[in-house]
């Protein structure tokens, strides 16, 4: 494995996952849940890694990471209702399930809808303007608790050549409330680390 220091040196570790990035590699990096394995929409091979690395099955689609709300609209139908709503739930830990604007993506589309995250963490808003949407998805083999501390990220991955971005606090490790907004109701599909008035559905396996 490879290691940088975003609170040491931002810009030098913002070129090196954009180095990463264009050698088709993703990069494990810390979110303000838990440790991710992220790669841009338009590296195809880098997010087919990601699968591979997690054991993950095919048709699990993962969450896209986007800068802002206002940057959620390359990749969401998001109306004003929609806009308002989410606008008042961030920054913070939340997934939104939305009808999709990309065309169709097997990796982050499915049935025509995509789950989207704005990260509370200071390195998405600069590396997603950079890189633009990227595919993420907590950095763990498939079925098993999420990484939660540069320790834990390396047991599972120190035989690969992958970069990781070091944050120095332990994580949550409680994932994002995934809330879909795609009908007319919005509902719970996860109970993640804020608590919603509205109960939880089922989950929807994306994470």
């Amino acid at each position: 494995m490879k290691f940088t220091d975003f609170g040491k040196d931002p810009e030098d570790t913002l070129r090196k996952i954009r180095e990463e990035f264009g050698k088709g590699s993703p990069v494990i990096l810390p979110t303000d849940t838990v440790y991710g394995l992220a790669a841009p929409l338009n590296r195809p091979d880098a997010i087919s890694m990601i699968f591979d690395l997690k054991e993950r099955p095919e048709g699990m689609t993962l969450p896209v990471a986007v800068a802002s709300v206002d940057a959620m609209k390359e990749v969401a139908c998001v109306d004003d209702q929609a806009s308002r709503y989410i606008g008042e739930r961030l920054p913070g830990p939340f997934t939104f399930v939305l009808e999709s604007r990309i065309d169709e993506n097997p990796y982050v589309v499915r049935s025509g809808t995509v789950a989207v995250r704005v990260v509370d963490h200071p390195l998405f808003p600069p590396l997603c303007r950079d890189v633009g949407p990227m595919a993420l998805t907590s950095a763990n083999v498939h079925g098993r608790d999420p990484v939660m501390s540069t320790q834990e990220a390396e047991y599972f991955f120190e035989r690969t050549d992958l970069l990781m971005v070091i944050d120095g606090s332990r994580l949550t490790g409680i994932p994002s409330t995934v809330i879909d907004l795609t009908g007319n109701v919005q509902r719970t599909l996860r109970e993640g680390k804020v608590n919603m008035e509205n109960g939880m559905g089922g989950n929807d396996g994306r994470g």
